[in-house]
């Protein structure tokens, strides 16, 4: 099952670049999963282990990386 969503990525400074992608849902285990393209990571910074903060309204859903004194990296 493929769904078109729009995901908006805040890169937490004004110069922001729209990406958008067709991504896949997929089933692990119990749970849902969408993958973030390697475009998208390399354009925000997001690595491996990283804390990132979702929202959702209606159909949009808003990933954002938090401001690094509101949250911990956890490391494991």
């Amino acid at each position: 099952m493929v769904i078109r969503t729009h995901i908006s990525i805040a890169l937490g400074y004004p110069a922001t670049m729209p990406i958008e992608f067709e991504v896949k849902v997929v089933e692990v285990g119990n749970s849902l999963r969408v993958a973030i393209p390697v475009e998208i990571l390399r354009a925000t910074g997001i690595q491996k282990g990283d804390t990132l903060l979702m929202t959702t309204t209606d159909s949009e859903i808003l990933i954002r990386k938090p401001a690094s004194a509101t949250v911990k990296k956890k490391r494991g």
